[in-house]
């Protein structure tokens, strides 16, 4: 975990990209970059942080600002680990795992896609689960989220494709990346929270949601779902901008366009929380 040290201009590291990702999440877009560098505007965002909640406007964090923080969902909860995941499906072709595990990128997990929708079951996920788990790597399943078909239907697609017990090191996947103009939104967020509830009752398991900041925010950000660990999907650089009122995420995919030995074409990689707790 981080530690709560004290952060002033001048400051840098990933303590300060904490700090600035929270300043962001709550409103104050002067941050600009996750950079890392407490410069002028990161010193304008927090002493306006610390005018609203009451606090001596100094542009110091100290225990105070951490305290005020915390109370409006601040979690210094974030460390990368020193290892990347992929996450894949039928299109990535035929992989061979051996060279994937081999790779100098040091590719610990892997997302494999399962199901789309309520009657979509992706032909290549048994292969590639098993060529995954074979090699050592940690897996997950995902499923792709649709709006056109019942939640209930798609959980139980998913389900059906897994099997009765979910056996991964990963949690459950529900993909979500639904553009929304014309749709009834609340029935969509009853459908997202409807399928997370199914797949957790049938499992024991907390699902984790993947999404944008777009996205989710096209819901309206809607309270409650934080309970889930998030897997954020964000290609800027640095650290990303949260959703919703998560106050960190547990898997980042920082990129569509990667290279990894043993599979042809571009992969997506994806940065992984050690605070998560589950590798």
């Amino acid at each position: 975990m981080q530690p709560l040290i004290a952060l002033k201009q001048g400051s840098t590291g990933t303590a300060v990209k904490v700090w600035q990702q929270f300043l962001l999440q709550q409103g104050y877009t002067i941050v600009g970059t996750v950079d890392g560098d407490f410069g002028p505007n990161t010193n304008t965002a927090t002493k306006a942080f610390q005018t609203k909640h009451g606090l001596t406007a100094d542009g110091v964090v100290g225990n105070k600002t951490y305290a005020a923080a915390m109370m409006v969902g601040f979690n210094a909860v974030l460390e990368m680990a020193d290892f990347i995941g992929i996450d894949i499906y039928h299109n990535n072709g035929t992989i061979d795992w051996s060279a994937v595990k081999a790779d100098p990128q040091n590719i610990r997990f892997v997302y494999v896609k399962a199901t789309e929708g309520a009657t979509v079951q992706d032909p290549a996920y048994a292969t590639n689960i098993h060529g995954a788990t074979t090699a050592g790597l940690a897996t997950g399943a995902y499923h792709f989220f649709s709006l056109t078909t019942s939640a209930a239907d798609q959980a139980a697609n998913f389900i059906q494709q897994v099997g009765d017990t979910y056996p991964y090191q990963l949690p459950p996947a529900f993909d979500y990346e639904k553009d929304v103009s014309g749709v009834d939104i609340p029935n969509v967020i009853a459908a997202v929270s409807a399928w997370l509830t199914a797949v957790q009752n049938k499992w024991g398991v907390v699902p984790i949601i993947y999404t944008s900041v777009n996205y989710w925010s096209q819901l309206g950000n809607p309270p409650g779902f934080d309970q889930y660990p998030l897997w954020l999907a964000n290609y800027n650089k640095g650290l990303p901008a949260l959703p919703g009122n998560w106050p960190a995420w547990a898997i980042w995919q920082y990129s569509g366009s990667g290279a990894v030995s043993g599979i042809t074409g571009e992969v997506d990689l994806n940065q992984y929380n050690v605070a998560s707790g589950f590798l």
